[in-house]
């Protein structure tokens, strides 16, 4: 696998990808544990040696070959699927792992983990990926800690849950949980 430089239009493409990240991507991003955060590049441009497209993957972990995808409503339609099974192909013929994730899964915390545990075990499984393992089980504890911490805040009545993130994450988790 080799890479290609970018074209300028590319360039210019990679640049404007930095203003356009979704509310879903930012929420997902905060949910990741700091060790995924400091090998991760974000809408990093990606363009691969005899194919003529740029692709510019949500989340890249480039040491473990793995492309993270936040996707929205619109990867629903006929042509999207399409789209994305090409560009998956492509980052799989270039031994790059994908892992695709709804945004109705960015809204809980726990939700997101479990999503990005279960990508992570198929690629963890083929065991070509080192650290992997420490990711599933950095997300496990983090999991189990946010439910821990709201099975200790049940008994608070509701009123007192009111305008603060943690108490909304709380109430969402539940929502989830549920």
């Amino acid at each position: 696998m080799k890479y290609r430089a970018l074209t300028p239009q590319e360039t210019e493409y990679a640049h404007e990808q930095l203003y356009l990240r979704t509310k879903e991507e930012n929420m997902a991003y905060w949910y990741f544990p700091t060790t995924m955060k400091a090998g991760m590049k974000r809408n990093y441009p990606i363009a691969f040696e005899g194919c003529d497209t740029a692709y510019y993957p949500d989340f890249v972990l480039f040491d473990e070959r793995i492309i993270i995808e936040i996707d929205g409503g619109y990867h629903n339609g006929k042509k999207q699927i399409e789209r994305d099974e090409k560009k998956d192909q492509v980052f799989q013929n270039n031994d790059f792992a994908v892992i695709r994730i709804k945004n109705e899964d960015t809204s809980v915390n726990v939700s997101f983990w479990e999503r990005l545990m279960e990508g992570l075990s198929k690629i963890d499984s083929i065991g070509n990926r080192a650290t992997v393992s420490s990711y599933i089980k950095e997300l496990k504890s983090m999991r189990d800690k946010e439910i821990q911490l709201w099975t200790s805040l049940d008994h608070i009545p509701e009123m007192s849950l009111v305008n603060t993130h943690r108490h909304k994450r709380i109430r969402n988790l539940y929502e989830y949980l549920s």
